[in-house]
This record gives C-alpha cells, sequence and structure tokens, in this order.
C-alpha cells in the first residue's frame, strides 16, 4: 500500500511538508517503523530494509533549503510535527536533514517564540532537541539559546544540557532551571546536569537544586511503582556529589507512603526494584521513620532489596 501511495505522499510532502506529515506520521511509525518517538522499534521491531528504503524515497522529492524556509516560518501549534518530520528525516535521509537544520533561520524561530521564550512550551523545547541531534549542528543550537538568554525566566532543562554555560549563568541570576514540575521530576535531565555543575560552577549546585526537593520528596513517596522507573542515576549522583540534598530529600519522605510504594516496586521487578534497592541501602541506617521503613524492607524483601554492586561504586 505505502509503495503504491508513495508518489502522492512524496508530492505532498515536498509541497507542504508539515501539513503532509500530520496525514502521514503514522505511516512513518508505525507502518514503515523509521519514525520512532517512543525508542520501541528495536531488536525484531526494527524496520526492515524494505521499510528503510520506502521512507528514503518518501523524502526523495523534500528540497532542504526550501524546506527549512518553511520549517523556520513554523507555527507554534505545528511545532510538534515539525520535530517529528524532523526526526523521520533525520533516520530517513540524514544527508538532507543536516542540509535542512543548516539552512534553518534561527532568527526567525526565534521571534515565532516570542514571549514563550520566558518558560518555553513542550513542543519548542522538543523541536530545538531534535535539532541539536548531531554533534556538527549543537553549537548552532547552543547559540540560539545564548542569544535568548535574557528572554528565559524558567529554564527548561532540556536546554540547558544544550547550554550548559548559559544555564549556570540563569541559575547565578537567581533563576530556575525547571527540574521540577508539578509533581513529575526531571530525573534524566537533572542526572545530566548535576556533575555538569558539580564540576563547572559548584558554588551554583544547591542554587539548581533546592527548588526541586520537595517535589523530589513526594515523588518518593508515592504508592504506585512507575514513580521509581528513573530515578537510580540521579540518587547516586545525588549521593556521591551532592548528600546534603539528599538528606534533605529523605528527611521528609512521608514514610506511610514509601513504604507501600517501595514494597510494590520491589515486587514489580525492573527499574523501580533497582531504584529502591538503593533508597533502602542508603536509608536502612538512618534513625528516623524511614530508616525503620527500610530495614523492614530489608528483611521482608532479603534479596530482592540488595541493590546492584555497581550501583554501589562512585561514578567517574
Amino acid at each position: 500500500m505505502v509503495e503504491a501511495f508513495l508518489p502522492t505522499a512524496a508530492s505532498a510532502l515536498a509541497n507542504d511538508p508539515i501539513t503532509a506529515f500530520h496525514e502521514l506520521h503514522e505511516i512513518a511509525s508505525t507502518v514503515l517503523r523509521t519514525l520512532d518517538v517512543l525508542g520501541v522499534y528495536k531488536g525484531k521491531h526494527r524496520p526492515s530494509e524494505r521499510a528503510r528504503r520506502l521512507a528514503a524515497q518518501l523524502c526523495a522529492a523534500i528540497k532542504p533549503t526550501t524546506f527549512a524556509t518553511k520549517l523556520s516560518a513554523t507555527r507554534k501549534r505545528d511545532m510538534q510535527q515539525a520535530a517529528f518530520l524532523l526526526s523521520f528525516l533525520a533516520t530517513a535521509a540524514p544527508k538532507k536533514f543536516n542540509q535542512t537544520i543548516v539552512a534553518i533561520d534561527w532568527d526567525q524561530v526565534g521571534t515565532t517564540f516570542g514571549d514563550d521564550w520566558s518558560d518555553l512550551f513542550h513542543d519548542a523545547e522538543v523541536f530545538l532537541g531534535v535539532c541539536f541531534r548531531r554533534p556538527e549542528h549543537r553549537r548552532a543550537v547552543a547559540a540560539f539559546i545564548a542569544r535568548n538568554a535574557d528572554r528565559i525566566v524558567v529554564m527548561p532543562p532540556r536546554l540547558a544540557l544544550m547550554a550548559p554555560d548559559v544555564a549556570c549563568r540563569h541559575v547565578e541570576k537567581g533563576r530556575r532551571i525547571a527540574l521540577s514540575r508539578f509533581d513529575h521530576v526531571e530525573w534524566r535531565f537533572g542526572a545530566g546536569l548535576i556533575p555538569y555543575f558539580h564540576k563547572s560552577r559548584p558554588d551554583l549546585v544547591e542554587a539548581l537544586l533546592t527548588p526541586a526537593e520537595a517535589t523530589a520528596t513526594r515523588a518518593l513517596s508515592q504508592h504506585h511503582p512507575s514513580w521509581y522507573a528513573e530515578v537510580t542515576l540521579f540518587i547516586r549522583l545525588l549521593r556521591q556529589l551532592v548528600p546534603q540534598s539528599l538528606e534533605r530529600i529523605l528527611a521528609q519522605v512521608d514514610f506511610t507512603g514509601a513504604e507501600i510504594g517501595w514494597a510494590a516496586a520491589l515486587s514489580n521487578g525492573g527499574a523501580p526494584r533497582r531504584a529502591v534497592a538503593l533508597l533502602i541501602e542508603i536509608s536502612k541506617d538512618r534513625s528516623d521513620s524511614l530508616g525503620e521503613v527500610a530495614r523492614r524492607l530489608r528483611t521482608r524483601f532479603a534479596k530482592l532489596s540488595v541493590p546492584k554492586a555497581d550501583d554501589l561504586r562512585p561514578l567517574t
């Protein structure tokens, strides 16, 4: 079906790429498996050679300079589709992806963001993340962020990782990097920022982490094991580099909620179990109620609550 539809689809992408891809992205992902937003098309699910060939043919009529002009003028509501299309292009036609990114008018993109620079919306930061994908384009994206740094009030951690020097100056001015929002903690992005700040600006580590500590405390008190899936590396880094922050977080954990959630994570296994086993090891010698919870869980789950040896070793 895709082969039969290919000339029509390719023509539509060439004429109006972003609008057309809104209608075609299911073909790119579900059928061709070349757009992999969730990272699930691996191993036996990876795209076949035939699918890769069809994906490349789908992009054949796209002219990078023309596409870049249209991309530079993308409306805010179309940023998600623009990011999807760029991600697809990076896999299906990497040379065209590179040529497109080079030709983007960053000043025009910045004007589109407008007042939203103060607290950039999610689709915009994902769009920049896709543009940052290849090493040869990272300097241009980081420079774009730096030129607009004064307009940023709350910096998304994804942008902070793209332009870490800008992130340090941002925190130095008393502004916040959004390692937490509502009840969500950006554990993975935080794990990327902690070592950089600790090495480059150790005087700013507390200012980076403190605004997120209350949210981290609530997250580590939750009943469902899914809350602990991405926690391990962040906790390892705090334990090694910023133990005072980890102490403040653990001291405020709701021990009744933690006992339920930590037990569920140990029972369910996987990444949540790994994180909770580390938390139990760290907490078992505490003299407070959380320490009692950790000791009870160590007795109840004698083997499952023992952390991996690698998780107890210092990170280099």
